[in-house]
């Protein structure tokens, strides 16, 4: 089993498919799984106490993926109220012609985008990571022309960073604009 903070509000935990057997049964968690409600907790409980995880949110949200190794990661991530921030877009594309088109259109719809982004290939496509600028609206408007789609939220980006392979770690937006 091993922790991994992410980011202030945001801890992936790492259980191998022995650990998984062993915290669950038979059953994967679910909710339908009585053990799955008790184990999350412990789990919190223990990377609260170890790594003094405190979230500044007052609700944390548990996602359970299934890894390559045959075990599980499982992401707490703080959400709820009290806070105006976003995650902000992830943004998928087929070609690297539909990136270089979409990132013009983007800079000169929103300049500042232009020094913005990371970039990743993740499961034959290519990934544009953008945060969250206050531009949803005239980021959704582009998504219909250029790409086939905008995916939104913590759990996205976290496997995209965690299973794509980094192409360009900042200002991916200015820099694929010149492919």
């Amino acid at each position: 089993m091993t922790y991994l903070p992410i980011d202030k509000d945001r801890i992936k935990i790492s259980l191998n498919r022995f650990e998984v057997a062993r915290l669950f049964g038979e059953n994967a968690p679910s909710g339908r799984n009585p053990k799955t409600g008790y184990v999350l907790k412990s789990l919190l409980k223990k990377a609260v106490r170890d790594m003094g995880y405190r979230p500044k949110r007052r609700e944390i949200v548990a996602r359970a993926v299934k890894n390559r190794r045959g075990g599980m990661d499982i992401y707490f991530s703080g959400q709820g109220k009290g806070t105006t921030e976003k995650s902000g877009f992830i943004l998928e594309f087929s070609s690297t012609g539909n990136l270089a088109d979409a990132a013009r259109a983007l800079i000169f719809s929103l300049p500042e985008f232009y020094d913005k982004g990371s970039l990743y290939f993740f499961e034959g496509k290519y990934r544009l990571l953008l945060p969250c600028l206050c531009a949803e609206f005239e980021i959704a408007s582009l998504a219909g022309e250029f790409f086939g789609k905008t995916l939104k939220g913590d759990y996205q980006k976290a496997i995209t960073e965690e299973y794509g392979r980094l192409i360009l770690p900042e200002k991916a937006v200015g820099l694929a604009a010149k492919l």
